[in-house]
């Protein structure tokens, strides 16, 4: 995971960690192989009724993620924290499906996820 740990990173309060490892616990970080043909992170909401795409340590479909970066805030929102923190204690729920089974599970709800 190119190095990267969640103790070096100072950009984490503690309340977004705690509230990313809840959500790491409670299998909300699902990592999804499409037929071996893509593999993509997904991280669902607070909420339940939608998932954010996460492009490990880098990118999250959140508007918090895209706000603070416009805003140059230089903070992450906790899903890309709750994707590291289950990638590091091997807590990503991994789902094996063929691209029907994506799109009737997942696409909508990540869809919510962009819009909203």
């Amino acid at each position: 995971m190119l190095g990267f740990t969640l103790k070096k990173n100072k950009i984490a309060k503690d309340l977004e960690l705690a509230r990313a490892k809840r959500a790491a616990v409670k299998g909300d970080v699902i990592k999804i192989n499409v037929e071996g043909k893509f593999t993509c992170w997904l991280v669902r909401s607070s909420k339940g009724d939608k998932f954010y795409i996460i492009i490990p340590e880098r990118f999250c479909s959140c508007s918090n993620f895209i706000f603070r970066k416009i805003l140059k805030r230089g903070k992450i929102c906790y899903h890309l924290l709750a994707q590291m923190y289950a990638a590091e204690h091997g807590l990503e729920r991994e789902v094996k499906i063929n691209w029907i089974e994506f799109e009737e599970k997942y696409f909508r709800k990540i869809v919510l996820g962009i819009l909203s």
